[in-house]
């Protein structure tokens, strides 16, 4: 979901670059957990060069907990 977040309006390099990112806020190479990306500012994203797209990342987030966490994604 967070990967696919980060596709519209983008090249292949750029999207891979920001999944790298997202995935380097996780513990031991995993990709970061629903809680560690929905406490990512906007802020943060946006330096990160996630533009437009960074309110939407942890807003994803927030709202997959709120729906369920892990188990709403089954």
């Amino acid at each position: 979901i967070f990967s696919f977040l980060c596709t519209p309006n983008n090249h292949l390099r750029r999207i891979q670059t920001m999944v790298q990112y997202l995935a380097g806020l996780g513990d031991q190479g995993a990709f970061p957990s629903l809680d560690r990306i929905a406490g990512i500012s906007e802020g943060e994203l946006r330096q990160a060069a996630f533009g437009y797209r960074s309110p939407r990342i942890p807003d994803c987030a927030k709202h997959i907990l709120r729906a369920g966490g892990y188990a709403y994604l089954k």
